[in-house]
């Protein structure tokens, strides 16, 4: 990779690397992203889909060299980018020229760029400042080019505000109690869930200090715990954010245990950890509170396959998918369809607005990855579909629902056997009413009730004084 970091904006968070559709070219010190796997691959991404930019943050560097003209919505891929990447992060793009002759050669390349292309991004240009509509997500534009063969190249940085909390010191003025987050280390984690405080306790003043301060707060909230080992801050109340202990460490945590007023928790085994070093009594000054998860980390959908070229005798029995369409719920699902035929199926997916992927003439190349990629095949009729379909996907320990006939007779290990409609439509509920019930675990892990009940435990502890 050239050397371009000295272009970025200043930044303090520090995240990723990621090299996306790196083909070949697989540095080290990079997370290579490709859309199949190969020598040197990190990451096997479909750089078209949706949602891979959140969960790709944080990310302080992109490189995606030949790879814009191959996708579908450069707009979408923006985006995706934008998500990705932290404030003050980079991303260097080189992109087929629409001059350079070779570009014409390659089938799959979708469209030639220009340099100002990327114009449309960046609201300190014309085109962006008239166009601005393409995207809510804005960039600003580094540094721009084009090499000997006329492709563009460009660097860019993401438009968005520091969510982070830098090393200094961040204060929010408050008429209200005054709070301080003694926050020593420079990592994401922390200042994720600290930006979020920050956001919330109306009224309080609050302060972020790098360095310990503790007199003149009514509350200091060590995150972490470290800066309560030596002594109590000179605060009103101390109260520590406790996540888990390293070995050797168990007297330092007890330290901790007697200057803390109270310790906040990521999870009740925290706490009996803490019991172990301290004694029970440490319990009745504990509370736990689970982080919040972001909005982007959502539950995909279960992955049901299908294969075979459909016949107009119906003899695999493919209507069985168009009346659970109609029968129940197939919201929780997404279907994976490989072969031809299936259309009158698929119309009836696509008005029940149930989400599938065809692949009418897979590519035997990526078939197997299709097989892999599911949480379950299923094999609908009697004869036919019970034969290769279920050897392939047992083959890779892919879980199959299928009538009790051919292979699935012979081998009932990792098979759901099924007789008839109704059978099916029993078997399909219970894995979405499964996954219901795993979910809801998480149903209150919202960054919005974790600042709350900070601030119910702030409040009390406060008036308890």
């Amino acid at each position: 990779m050239d050397d371009w970091e000295s272009l970025a904006p200043e930044t303090t968070v520090r995240g990723r690397r990621y090299n996306l559709g790196c083909g070949e070219t697989t540095p080290d010190g990079w997370v290579n992203v490709d859309i199949k796997a190969g020598p040197g691959v990190d990451i096997i991404q479909d750089l078209n889909k949706r949602g891979w930019g959140a969960r790709f943050y944080p990310a302080e560097a992109i490189h995606c060299a030949d790879v814009i003209e191959h996708l579908n919505s450069c707009v979408a891929f923006m985006d995706e980018c934008w998500d990705a990447l932290v404030p003050g992060g980079m991303m260097k793009i080189k992109v087929g020229g629409e001059h350079n002759i070779t570009f014409w050669r390659d089938p799959t390349h979708k469209r030639p760029y220009r340099v100002d292309s990327f114009d449309f991004f960046d609201p300190d240009t014309d085109m962006g400042t008239r166009y601005g509509h393409y995207s809510k997500r804005k960039w600003k534009i580094l540094d721009s080019g084009q090499d000997l063969f006329s492709n563009p190249h460009l660097i860019m940085t993401p438009r968005k505000e520091m969510k982070e909390i830098p090393t200094s010191v961040r204060h929010r003025p408050g008429d209200g109690p005054k709070l301080e987050i003694a926050l020593p280390y420079t990592g994401w984690i922390l200042e994720h869930a600290v930006s979020f405080l920050m956001d919330g306790f109306p009224g309080y003043d609050i302060t972020v200090n790098k360095e310990l301060v503790g007199g003149g707060y009514d509350l200091t909230y060590h995150f972490p715990w470290h800066t309560l080992v030596k002594g109590r801050s000179g605060a009103g109340l101390d109260v520590a954010f406790f996540t888990h202990l390293n070995a050797g460490v168990d007297v330092h945590a007890g330290k901790m245990v007697e200057h803390a007023d109270h310790i906040v928790t990521w999870s009740r085994d925290s706490i009996d950890v803490l019991a172990s070093v301290a004694g029970e009594g440490v319990r009745d000054k504990c509370t736990c509170i689970y982080p919040g998860i972001d909005p982007a980390f959502q539950p995909r959908k279960i992955r049901i396959g299908l294969n075979g070229r459909l016949y107009a005798s119906g003899r695999k029995r493919q209507w069985a998918l168009s009346e659970l369409v109609w029968t129940m719920d197939l919201s929780p699902f997404e279907f994976v369809i490989l072969g031809s035929g299936w259309e009158n199926e698929l119309s009836a997916l696509r008005i029940a607005g149930i989400g599938y992927q065809y692949y009418d003439e897979p590519d035997y190349d990526e078939y197997p990855e299709r097989v892999q990629s599911l949480d379950y095949y299923l094999a609908t009729g009697f004869r036919e579909g019970c034969g290769r379909g279920v050897q392939e996907a047992l083959a890779c320990d892919v879980q199959v629902i299928a009538p009790a006939t051919g292979i699935a007779a012979d081998y009932q290990d990792g098979i759901t056997v099924y007789d008839t409609i109704e059978d099916l439509r029993r078997i399909l509920e219970s894995l979405a009413n499964g996954q219901r019930r795993r979910l809801t675990k998480a149903a209150d892990w919202t960054w919005e009730h974790y600042v709350q009940q900070h601030e119910a435990l702030f409040q009390r502890l406060l008036q308890e004084v």
